[in-house]
């Protein structure tokens, strides 16, 4: 939709970015918050220790399910 609107390349870029973060804030908690989403989610936070590959361990299911929700954003923000 942003396509649609008359601005900067800089205000679109900020406002993208800005929607995606937003989104991607409102995915982790509903994956704290929802017992099904918890299932996929906890695997992130199975480490004993945190270290620089705790940031990249994911269930492929929660891969999978937040791609999928995710493209409904990405096409609003205007990024196909």
């Amino acid at each position: 939709m942003l396509h649609w609107i008359s601005l900067p390349a800089w205000a679109r870029l900020l406002i993208v970015l800005l929607l995606i973060d937003a989104w991607t804030y409102f995915w982790h908690r509903m994956n704290h918050r929802w017992r099904f989403l918890w299932r996929f989610h906890r695997v992130h936070h199975s480490d004993a220790k945190m270290d620089v590959t705790t940031a990249n361990r994911f269930h492929f299911g929660e891969v999978f399910i937040s791609s999928v929700m995710r493209v409904p954003v990405l096409v609003l923000a205007g990024m196909h």
